[in-house]
């Protein structure tokens, strides 16, 4: 795992809870008129996360309710455990921040290190001019929330993060929920179960 950047020094710079809630980004999905190649793929689904690099630690802002960190990216690469994933060599791309209240507040606890980001896999055998394309076939998109003892990009640990997909692009579509469980070198295994299928005519 290699490190690009350090964190950035705090700023007494005035902030509301809205920009935190600000993160917690809803996406919508829209599918994009290139077709994909048949895939089969399962509703069970395992990559082994290694190569990890962590592009930036983010700039953090300190204010009257705690400390905020934003701009967080870490890139690894993503191999399929089994044969019927549609991605079997993927890029990961985990863009996030942090925030830790200096009191309680309702759902969270003082002290304590509350993720919230957007996660993105990308079949790594694509071509780039299908990859490049924001809403493509061959790429999974989603959201990632975590309840951590300590920032890991500052006190390296390991730590588990759930995640929730709205669309499955990368052989007809799905809506599903699964965890990405890292180490302290940010290597580690992503799971995630669908919950629904539907091809681009409607939901089955």
């Amino acid at each position: 795992m290699e490190r690009s950047h350090k964190l950035t020094g705090s700023q007494n710079v005035p902030w509301t809870q809205r920009t935190w809630i600000s993160l917690g980004l809803l996406l919508v999905v829209f599918f994009w008129g290139i077709t994909a190649p048949e895939k089969a793929w399962s509703s069970n689904m395992v990559w082994e996360i290694g190569d990890a690099t962590l592009l930036s630690e983010g700039n953090a802002t300190e204010g009257s309710q705690g400390l905020l960190l934003l701009g967080a990216e870490i890139k690894a690469t993503a191999t399929a455990r089994s044969a019927n994933v549609p991605i079997q060599e993927g890029l990961l791309t985990l863009n996030f921040g942090l925030f830790q209240p200096s009191e309680d507040m309702p759902g969270q606890k003082a002290g304590r290190w509350y993720l919230v980001g957007t996660w993105r896999l990308e079949n790594a055998t694509a071509p780039e001019a299908v990859r490049s394309v924001r809403h493509n076939p061959e790429t999974l998109t989603g959201q990632l929330l975590a309840d951590l003892d300590v920032n890991p990009l500052v006190e390296p640990s390991s730590f588990v993060a759930l995640l929730r997909t709205s669309a499955y692009e990368a052989a007809k579509a799905a809506i599903g929920t699964g965890a990405l469980i890292l180490n302290e070198k940010f290597s580690g295994q992503m799971e995630l179960n669908v919950k629904q299928g539907y091809e681009k005519g409607g939901v089955q």
